[in-house]
C-alpha cells in the first residue's frame, strides 16, 4: 500500500490557528474516508465538505466529487494539498 504526504488546507476551520496540517495518507483512501477524517480534524461538519485537490504538476483545483473514488484515482501524489471548501 502507497502511502503519501498531503497538505491538507480548510477554507471553514472556525479557529484560523486550526487552518492548515499535513497528514501521511494512504492512496487507496477514497474520498468519502477523507471527509469523515478531515471533519473530525477541523471540527467541521463532512455534510458542509467538498474536497479538491491541487498537485505540483497542476495548480488547476480538481473538485474531489464522488466518495467512492480513491485519492489515487484524482491524480494525488507526495505534496499534493487538498482544499476543503463549503458545498
Amino acid at each position: 500500500m502507497s502511502v503519501i504526504d498531503l497538505k491538507m488546507r480548510s477554507n471553514l476551520a472556525a479557529n484560523p490557528s486550526e487552518m492548515a496540517l499535513t497528514k501521511k495518507l494512504p492512496a487507496t483512501m477514497q474520498t468519502g474516508q477523507l471527509k469523515t477524517i478531515a471533519s473530525k480534524l477541523f471540527k467541521i461538519d463532512s455534510e458542509r465538505i467538498q474536497l479538491q485537490l491541487i498537485t505540483s504538476d497542476s495548480q488547476i483545483p480538481t473538485l474531489m466529487d464522488d466518495d467512492l473514488n480513491s485519492l489515487a484515482y484524482y491524480g494525488a501524489t507526495e505534496g499534493s494539498e487538498i482544499i476543503l471548501q463549503d458545498k
